[in-house]
């Protein structure tokens, strides 16, 4: 009786956790841009913390929201910190999938949109 509670009880209570789709990789030469465009821009938001005439909190955003698109890492890390604005973090999601369908250019996303 013990052995299928202990089982139970060894696995990870992360199943909770909010699923998201997984987009396809961007080509190697786009997700270089992107990391680049998107640590620019943080850095940017970063002083603009300080500098007047700049929405330091909203640049980072940006630049975060960009990077996700590159590295899965920082995706997973964006994810943990928005997960508690259920809102925010769709809107977020929705704009990844539209900057992700405009930098991959695949047709993938386009097919529903072709005119016939």
């Amino acid at each position: 009786m013990g052995g299928p509670e202990e089982t139970r009880t060894s696995e990870p209570p992360r199943q909770q956790e909010p699923s998201h789709r997984r987009l396809p990789q961007l080509p190697l030469v786009v997700r270089i841009c992107v990391l680049i465009a998107g640590w620019v821009v943080l850095l940017v938001g970063i002083a603009g913390l300080a500098l007047p005439g700049i929405q330091g909190c909203l640049t980072i955003a940006v630049g975060a929201a960009l990077l996700s698109l590159a590295s899965e890492m920082i995706y997973r890390w964006l994810r943990r910190r928005l997960e508690r604005w259920p809102k925010v973090w769709g809107r977020v999601e929705q704009t990844r999938g539209w900057m992700h369908g405009k930098l991959s250019r695949s047709g993938e996303t386009s097919d529903a949109s072709e005119e016939e």
